[in-house]
């Protein structure tokens, strides 16, 4: 089985951990899964897992669809959502 590891104080120290509790008998692959998202379909994770075989790294992205405001304390202007996506999870890897 994969080993358990303690969380660090924040997302990138907790995958760093767990990255580094695999380098005694590292994977192939990676896929790093946020737990606020617990239902990921299954198809999302072999849609990642078909993208590494031609990719080094791969990740689901969603398009922007919110308005995108600019300004301080009052909206000064509106930025362009064509070509912004929302990252999601799982993110996969190639290990070595």
């Amino acid at each position: 089985g994969l080993p358990w590891v303690i969380g660090g104080a924040t997302r990138s120290a907790t995958v760093r951990a767990a990255l580094e509790s695999l380098a005694q008998d590292p994977p192939s692959r990676v896929l790093i899964h946020d737990a606020a998202r617990p239902l990921v379909p299954r198809t999302v994770i072999a849609e990642v897992m078909r993208a590494l075989d031609t990719h080094d790294a791969a990740a689901p992205a969603l398009p922007v669809t919110d308005a995108l405001w600019r300004g301080d304390s009052h909206v000064s202007g509106v930025h362009p959502r064509e070509g912004l996506f929302r990252a999601q999870t799982p993110q996969g890897f190639d290990f070595a």
